[in-house]
């Protein structure tokens, strides 16, 4: 038998997919939640109808993924917020009412400022969406 090269895997430095492949899972991009971008994100609609199906998903993965941090109502007084200061976002204030889907979508996908992490690899298209409808029922926003 001839001895093969040992490479130990995790050592070796991942070295990404070759140039010009495209995931089998297709891919977004969306533009982060800047100033510069709310007119561009402004115009993403969400293709999730609020229905009690959504708002389910949407309140399920809030539960999951959210509410740690903005609290169950959306007030920015879950369980962690003391660790971080108390600087988590109250998702019902008037600014934040005031703003798109597209760019809630956009926060959620690639996370805001130093504490807010991306969910776009741990949530699907979908479920961000259905988020969004959640929190805009927590938000009292007419849909």
């Amino acid at each position: 038998m001839k001895r093969s090269i040992a490479i130990e895997p995790y050592r070796v430095a991942h070295r990404g997919p070759v140039p010009g492949t495209v995931p089998i899972t297709g891919s977004e991009t969306i533009p982060p939640a800047l100033p510069a971008n709310e007119a561009l994100l402004g115009r993403l609609t969400n293709p999730m109808q609020t229905t009690a199906v959504s708002l389910e998903r949407g309140r399920d993965r809030y539960g999951i993924y959210c509410q740690v941090c903005h609290g169950p109502e959306g007030l920015g007084n879950g369980p962690v917020a003391p660790a971080l200061a108390n600087t988590v976002r109250n998702l019902t204030e008037p600014r934040m009412r005031a703003r798109s889907d597209g760019w809630m979508y956009a926060v959620i996908a690639n996370g805001f400022g130093a504490l807010m992490p991306e969910y776009r690899s741990k949530l699907s298209r979908d479920d961000r969406w259905h988020i969004v409808n959640y929190v805009r029922v927590l938000q009292g926003v007419a849909r």
